[in-house]
């Protein structure tokens, strides 16, 4: 029976995936995240003037995006574990010429902001990777004003399968562990009681299918080595992970139709307020 992953040892695992990740994280393949991060800033429905959480903020994208709706009276804190991806988004707001986003190196279940710090939380397609979730968006819930909005995405039960399950059963055969974390959220059912358990207050929940066709089986690879799969990937020993990816780009070739591989992103969008009144 393997040891359970300590949380510590899941925050090293992700740091360093994403901080491999980062140089490849707005790949073209990868386009669900910026265009996920859209719509959740979107749905939030930010005011110019407001302060803004953006938990992890991978490359910036959401940040930049609030940055855009809060205006120059507004402020966006951007924070994110892998400090290899907020050298990537620094270099992304530098470009934009953007004054109003602050960028920091921050544990999201363990933040340092005072209580009631910020308008509104956001978090797109990075919740399921804390190893705690539910003291994460307690902590989420603390530094957000009364009748504030905390909102983040997650995925669907169907995304990312059928290659995400091939993936995972082909990478175990090489000694790699697969964190579960994701499966936590992955329904509107588990995500809505998760934020009725914290006490947040009108509660939206919906989900949008985010997903496109990838040309070929070179994108997905793309994809998975951009993107969150490169956590266990970095597991892999160097000289067995060419063999890995030929056993893997083999058993996903197999899934090509006419218009391409089909990626699923079946995305669910949560939102809810912070109590006026705090018991």
């Amino acid at each position: 029976m393997t040891n359970p992953v300590q949380p510590s040892e899941r925050k090293q695992e992700v740091t360093l995936g994403f901080n491999l990740a980062s140089t490849g994280y707005d790949k073209p393949a990868l386009r669900f995240l910026p265009t996920c991060a859209e719509r959740l800033v979107e749905l939030a429905k930010l005011q110019s003037g407001q302060k803004v959480l953006d938990i992890a903020t991978g490359t910036g994208t959401a940040a930049i995006m609030i940055a855009n709706h809060v205006g120059s009276t507004g402020k966006v804190v951007g924070i994110d574990l892998a400090p290899d991806m907020l050298e990537q988004a620094q270099q992304k707001v530098a470009a934009a010429g953007l004054k109003n986003i602050e960028l920091r190196q921050e544990d999201a279940e363990q933040l340092s902001f005072n209580d009631n710090s910020f308008d509104a939380v956001l978090c797109a397609s990075g919740i399921f990777f804390l190893p705690d979730m539910l003291a994460g968006l307690r902590d989420w819930q603390r530094v957000t004003r009364a009748g504030g909005l905390v909102a983040f995405s997650s995925f669907n039960q169907t995304a990312f399968k059928p290659m995400s399950t091939r993936f995972r059963t082909q990478i175990e055969n090489y000694g790699a562990l697969f964190p579960s974390a994701s499966g936590r959220l992955d329904t509107p059912e588990k995500c809505f009681n998760l934020m009725q358990e914290i006490g947040f207050e009108e509660i939206e929940i919906q989900t949008e299918q985010l997903g496109y066709y990838l040309s070929s089986v070179d994108e997905w690879w793309e994809l998975v080595w951009n993107a969150g799969f490169r956590i266990p990937l970095s597991q892999i020993p160097a000289e067995k992970l060419e063999q890995f990816k030929a056993e893997h780009l083999a058993a996903i070739e197999t899934l090509m139709t006419a218009q391409g591989i089909w990626l699923d992103v079946e995305t669910i969008f949560v939102m809810g307020k912070k109590p006026l009144d705090e018991h």
